[in-house]
């Protein structure tokens, strides 16, 4: 099962999705994915025509790559395992194949973050939408 936990900045979602990974161990088996990993990397922003403005207002739906992230689902449900990003903070940047999931480990894989379900943003985001199972 695939869900989303999306909200605005601040509203719990990573706090609320850390504390269901918790107490998954003796529930369920819930994997943790956290939408920050699918920033567009720096050195990339800065290449886009209005790069000043996507490097300035980072965290606005445009500098996120949701195609990537239907790639790295859709390989999931496809061959059973699949290596996702994590945001480094330290750098500012996503380490990408960060997080290995093997889904037959998990019950439930939580994607928590910005713009999940915001399908009138792009017919990206309307895709990555689609994809779950559960929105919250």
């Amino acid at each position: 099962m695939l869900v989303s936990i999306t909200g605005m900045p601040g509203a719990g979602k990573s706090t609320i999705s850390n504390h269901l990974t918790s107490l998954s161990e003796s529930n369920f088996r819930i994997a943790l994915i956290n939408f920050d990993g699918y920033h567009i990397p720096l050195a990339q922003l800065r290449n886009i025509k209005s790069h000043k403005d996507l490097v300035y207002y980072r965290g606005c739906w445009e500098s996120f790559d949701p195609q990537l992230l239907l790639k790295d689902v859709q390989t999931l449900m496809d061959t059973g395992v699949a290596y996702f990003p994590k945001f480094d903070h330290a750098i500012g940047d996503p380490e990408y194949s960060a997080i290995k999931i093997n889904k037959s480990d998990y019950d439930i894989v939580i994607i928590e973050g910005i713009y999940l379900n915001c399908p009138h943003l792009s017919d990206e985001f309307n895709k990555v939408n689609n994809l779950f199972d559960y929105r919250i």
